[in-house]
């Protein structure tokens, strides 16, 4: 009789020693560079196992780019399951467009950036100095497009 007394005992012990709150799991956010948008969610405590979607949403004149650190990829929204505590960063980039100039006559146009420029195109919000340059015999009578003006230089803003 002793003996299932103290396997009763020991059962006892072990079943209330178990916990019934799940393991939960911490996720925390950044965004690069701050002014590129935001993260929703941006942070919070969630249950082990469980789907947490994230989406980053860019600010004017941005682009999102990708995940990185506890996340990667490119796919937004992004879904992702919580084993472990997790860091996210959503990185976003200046949109960029492309500068198209066509010459009637002859002659040239000479493009001076005012501000920093990165690639062949343009990011949002830079500012260009045109010039007309025109060809001996040719004079410059206009610009015609997004900007009309006889004004030459004139300086414009990529957005």
């Amino acid at each position: 009789m002793k003996k299932y007394a103290i396997l009763l005992l020991s059962l006892l012990a072990f079943a209330t020693c178990e916990s019934d709150d799940p393991i939960q799991y911490k996720l925390s956010t950044q965004v690069n560079p701050p002014e590129g948008g935001t993260i929703s969610p941006s942070s919070g405590t969630f249950n082990e196992g469980e789907e947490v979607t994230f989406t980053a949403k860019p600010s004017d004149e941005y682009v999102f780019k990708n995940w990185s650190d506890d996340a990667s990829g490119n796919e937004n929204p992004m879904a992702v399951v919580m084993t472990d505590d997790m860091f996210v960063t959503a990185n976003f980039e200046k949109k960029t467009y492309a500068l198209t100039i066509e010459i009637e006559g002859q002659g040239t146009v000479k493009e001076e950036i005012i501000q920093a420029k990165s690639t062949t195109d343009y990011p949002s919000g830079t500012a260009v100095q045109l010039t007309a340059l025109p060809a001996d015999g040719w004079e410059f009578v206009r610009w015609l497009g997004d900007i009309e003006s006889a004004e030459s230089p004139i300086t414009m803003t990529i957005t």
